[in-house]
């Protein structure tokens, strides 16, 4: 009998910072707000926000065994949500109200096969876009495996991962998209292997003698990240020319801020606990901003703050029922 592994609740905690920047970006986007945020804080905060993400999968990435173990783990954590989701949202619910001779406040008419595709195919947005994520993370888990099984020398399997990512920047620079987000997932792969090993060379999971310097620590990686941040776009692999330079350093340099950060404060309890459970928010927090704001259209801010504050208050009616009623689509349980 295995003993189950200790639970650190400040990598919760580091999760609830990420997926309530997700948000808040969102709420930002949705609302036309953009312009009203500093450009040099948004780029900022879009430098680390989903290299975070891919860093901390990365930090507790496992090979399970073996191939088929490995592809039944990442389908019940990432592929059946994603898969759940989008059917959902983007068929069942529309075919629903349509028939009961009702609309639906977050899209027009009734999604086709072809545009059902499109949304699959390049993540067009039409119902619930941050799907993307999930589909993204499945690619780059199922790389780093295949990786893993190349090559026996971590230095071998770094520098096949930077090149990977160099590959996803050429791939943005010369405007080539690829389908299913993978050219996403090809400039990403340098985040995810930093996590891995930084979780195997360091004792970042638990306590240790450099702690006491966890905060100056943070405090310089956040510098390097505002000093050299500059437009990216990783939904749509889409970068600003001098940030191809850039894009990798201040997506780890964020991270570490943030991971450091997190270590450095333990547990909060109500961002701790959205962290816990930060796939089913990624999950549902669009179509909520998006009944909002077509019955309350914001003008301001401080309308964009209430929406946001409104948003993250449903969650936690949200993630019990997920909890309870619907488990094994939410990667709370098992299925397969």
């Amino acid at each position: 009998m295995t003993t189950p592994k200790p639970h650190i609740d400040w990598i919760d905690t580091a999760k609830g910072i990420c997926i309530t920047l997700v948000v808040l970006n969102h709420v930002i986007l949705y609302c036309g707000l953009k312009d009203q945020v500093p450009t040099v804080y948004y780029n900022f905060l879009s430098a680390f926000r989903m290299p975070l993400y891919f860093f901390l999968s990365g930090l507790f990435f496992r090979t399970y065994g073996g191939l088929i173990p490995f592809l039944r783990k990442k389908t019940n954590k990432l592929l059946i949500p994603y898969l759940f989701f989008f059917l959902l949202f983007s068929v069942a619910v529309p075919w629903a109200i349509y028939a009961l001779g009702g609309c639906l406040p977050y899209i027009d008419g009734i999604p086709t096969v072809p545009q059902l595709l499109m949304d699959f195919l390049y993540n067009s947005q039409m119902v619930n876009g941050p799907l993307w994520f999930l589909l993204c993370l499945f690619e780059i888990n199922t790389m780093f495996f295949m990786l893993n099984k190349l090559f026996s020398n971590e230095y071998h399997i770094v520098a096949s991962a930077t090149v990977i990512g160099i590959a996803g920047l050429l791939l943005s620079y010369f405007e080539i998209r690829l389908p299913v987000s993978l050219d996403t997932a090809l400039t990403c792969m340098p985040f995810f292997c930093f996590g891995f090993y930084v979780r195997n060379h360091t004792q970042i999971l638990y306590q240790s003698k450099a702690d006491g310097h966890l905060l100056l620590l943070s405090a310089l990686c956040g510098l390097i990240c505002l000093l050299l941040a500059r437009h990216v776009q990783y939904v749509v692999n889409s970068f600003y020319r001098s940030s191809y330079f850039t894009a990798h350093l201040c997506g780890m340099a964020g991270t570490m801020m943030v991971i450091l950060l997190s270590k450095h404060i333990g547990r909060l309890p109500l961002i701790s606990y959205l962290g816990r459970y930060s796939i089913i928010i990624l999950c549902t927090h669009v179509l909520i901003l998006k009944a909002i704001i077509s019955f309350l259209p914001v003008v301001d801010s401080y309308a964009a703050l209430l929406v946001f504050v409104v948003i993250m208050a449903c969650q936690f009616a949200i993630i019990p029922f997920c909890r309870r009623y619907l488990p094994y689509v939410t990667a709370q349980k098992e299925w397969l």
